[in-house]
């Protein structure tokens, strides 16, 4: 009978090194679950800052509209200015569009409600055909498809 023994001092290391293999296992499982779990609720918190986003975007498409096709209200073009430049800081903080994108989304937006009809001395009440009332909608339409491309493209499903 031939068995080989090992040295004594061997049986220790083999036995600390697959103890050693087990922890590094363990620990290499918890840093993936966590980091995955970080990610999830990252996904989560953008997605409903982007749903409170889009809210804020129709309902300043809602006030746009309704400032052009009623009589002039100086309020009313206060508040559709304020929540206009509080969309643009909203949309730059969630980071998911590029700074050109957002400026020129900022630009068409702005110019649908602003550019025509929006000063006291040549505004005149519009019907809710008209091309102006169209050009909100489609720019707030725009602005919604975009930041919700930009969430898809950074989480993908």
């Amino acid at each position: 009978m031939n068995t080989e023994q090992h040295p004594w001092w061997l049986i220790p290391i083999v036995q600390g090194f697959g103890q050693a293999v087990t922890w590094a296992i363990v620990l290499f499982g918890w840093h993936i679950v966590n980091k995955q779990n970080n990610a999830r609720e990252s996904r989560k918190e953008i997605r409903s800052s982007i749903d409170r986003l889009i809210v804020r975007i129709e309902k300043l498409g809602e006030l746009a509209i309704k400032f052009h096709s009623t009589e002039f209200d100086a309020s009313l073009a206060r508040s559709i200015l304020q929540e206009l430049q509080n969309i643009q800081k909203t949309t730059k903080l969630t980071g998911l569009l590029s700074n050109s994108e957002q400026n020129q989304l900022n630009i068409d937006i702005r110019r649908s409600i602003t550019l025509k009809n929006f000063d006291q001395s040549s505004y005149k009440q519009l019907s809710l055909r008209d091309p102006q009332i169209d050009r909100i909608s489609c720019a707030v339409t725009n602005i919604i498809d975009a930041v919700e491309n930009g969430f898809l493209k950074k989480f993908p499903r």
